[in-house]
Formats: structure tokens, C-alpha cells, sequence
């Protein structure tokens, strides 16, 4: 047993190690100039060190949560090292359902800071109208303003086999017996290829790849916000799971989910038991409208904030 488990740590750094290598090679290749400083240092550095910045944007995946229990960090993804004119929220996430009190005044002092409060999920504006008494914009997920079209820019073919026809398989929370049957189910005779699955080769795969996977899948199975995000965007037949941890208990965190499905009309895609697991095919046409107004909405308030009349 002990044997056992000490393979598998090793095979699970070897994985990572592998997969960060990877992961790195991809980032370098296609972002430009990046500063790598941690929220201490961030904080610690004089005022000039920000003044050639016009602007700072925080946003997207849950960055006004304190996940170190640290005051520093909220103070850093509220932007707070940056004049109150410079600072610029796109679409972030707080990842719970009320505020710890804890952290409520720092939450209070981080959102008066902006001169416009975005949020990606209607439960974000309810929360954040409690907190200072202001309203929102709701906005797309970054990874929406992008059409598909530009996302195959940065799309390649994984090095390892890859059949021709399989469903995709995107968890980030535990996959419980009974979602295990209804992946299998949706399946029918396709392969899964299960891409957070360590004992498999698909696990190191890197983001140009993981979008590759998206592009040409039959059907996804998914309890991520963003593995939605990019079913939607390459216009694929998809099945939502509400996500749970190890320790059998849901997650949470579906409110995200809720909004863009329910924002696009796609609400009959949510696992729910004795549902038909392979749902009918959407209606692009109609989602593609929806998700056409919403990006231009999206973009300028994007626009109002960097005072750009474009």
C-alpha cells in the first residue's frame, strides 16, 4: 500500500512538472511583456514605480476572494498599489454567496475604489449592491469577447493520438458515480477523453491544445464555468454538472454558470437526474445574437472606463 501510494506522488509531480513545462512554453509564446511580482511586492513598491501604468484591470476568475487570508491580497486584486482613477474591474468573480465578515470592510473599502463595478454573475450584483449601495455592469467572461475565430489562432492539434470522434470530458470538481454513468451515457460508443484525469496522457495537455479538444469534440461534458464558455463559443452540444468536491458535498459556485446559460438560453443543458442526457442540439443562430449584444455591451463598458470613443 505504501508502495503504491508513493508512486502515485511521484507520478503526480511528474505529471505536474510535465504539465507546467508545457503550460509555461504556451504563455511565453503567446503573450507579450509580463511582470511576475507577488501581491507583497506589489504592494510594497513606491508610487512611482505605477505611475508609467495609465491604467490597472483586475477581473475574472474569482479574484476578489481571499483564498491566502490575507488582507494584502484583496488589497492587491481591488488594485489599491494604483491611483482610484487608474483602476479598472472587468468581469470578476467573488466565488461565494455572501461575504465572510471577516473581510466584509475590505471588500467595502476595495469596491469604492473604482469609479465602475462590473460583475460576470446576476448574484455578484445583488452582493456588491449590499456591500456600497451600487449597481453593476454585467458583463461577458473575457473568454467571450473573443469570437471562435480568433481563439483557433492559438488552437493546435495534441501531440498524442487522438481519435476521430469523442467526447470531451472537462471536471474540475470529484466525478461522483452517478455523473460517471451519465457520461458514459451521453458517450454511447465514443471514447472520453478525460483531460483532469492523472493516470491518462491527456492530463499535460496546454491550453492551445485544451481549446483544440473543444473546437472538435461531438459532445462535452463538463462542471466548469469556462469549459461552458467554450462550448458555447465553438457552438457545441454540451451537459453542465453542478460541481462537487471531494468530499461528496457541492462546491457551489454555480451562480456564473447559471447566468451565462440562462443569459444565452441554454438552460435545459443543466445534469439534473433522470433528465435526457444527450439534449437537443441548440439554436446557435439565437444564441450567437444574444451573445453578439452582450459582447458590444461588454466592450463599451470596457471602453467608457479606458475613455476610449471607439
Amino acid at each position: 500500500m505504501q508502495f503504491r501510494q508513493e508512486r502515485y506522488i511521484m507520478q503526480f509531480k511528474h505529471e505536474n512538472e510535465l504539465r507546467e513545462i508545457r503550460f509555461r512554453e504556451f504563455q511565453d509564446k503567446h503573450t507579450g511583456k509580463k511582470i511576475f511580482m507577488t501581491f507583497q511586492e506589489a504592494l510594497s513598491e513606491s508610487e512611482s514605480r505605477w505611475k508609467e501604468y495609465d491604467y490597472a484591470l483586475t477581473g475574472s476568475d474569482q479574484v476578489w476572494h481571499n483564498w491566502c487570508h490575507s488582507q494584502k491580497e484583496l488589497a492587491f486584486y481591488y488594485l489599491e498599489f494604483m491611483p482610484c482613477e487608474k483602476r479598472i474591474n472587468y468581469a470578476p468573480s467573488f466565488g461565494f454567496s455572501e461575504f465572510p465578515k471577516s473581510d466584509i470592510e475590505s471588500h467595502r473599502k476595495g469596491l469604492e475604489g473604482f469609479k465602475k463595478l462590473s460583475c460576470r454573475e446576476e448574484s455578484m450584483k445583488t452582493l456588491i449592491m449590499q456591500a456600497v449601495g451600487r449597481e453593476s455592469k454585467l458583463v461577458l467572461d473575457p473568454t467571450l469577447l473573443l469570437k471562435p475565430e480568433a481563439w483557433k489562432k492559438f488552437s493546435s492539434k495534441p501531440e498524442y493520438d487522438l481519435p476521430d470522434n469523442y467526447v470531451l470530458c472537462y471536471f474540475l470538481g470529484s466525478i461522483t458515480e452517478e455523473y460517471e454513468h451519465a457520461i458514459k451515457e451521453a458517450a454511447g460508443d465514443l471514447p472520453v477523453i478525460d483531460i483532469n484525469r492523472l493516470d491518462s496522457v491527456y492530463y499535460i495537455t496546454h491550453p492551445g491544445e485544451f481549446l483544440y479538444l473543444f473546437e472538435h469534440a461531438d459532445f462535452i461534458c463538463t462542471d466548469s464555468f469556462h469549459g461552458v464558455a467554450f462550448s458555447i463559443n465553438f457552438g457545441k452540444n454540451f451537459l453542465v454538472f453542478r460541481r462537487i468536491r471531494v468530499d461528496g458535498i457541492s462546491a457551489g459556485m454555480f451562480g456564473r454558470i447559471e447566468s451565462i446559460i440562462s443569459n444565452t438560453g441554454i438552460t435545459d443543458h443543466i445534469y439534473e437526474t433522470g433528465i435526457k442526457i444527450r439534449p437537443d442540439n441548440i439554436d446557435y443562430d439565437s444564441v450567437n445574437q444574444k451573445l453578439s449584444v452582450m459582447r458590444e455591451s461588454s466592450m463599451r463598458y470596457l471602453r467608457e472606463c479606458l475613455n476610449v470613443n471607439v
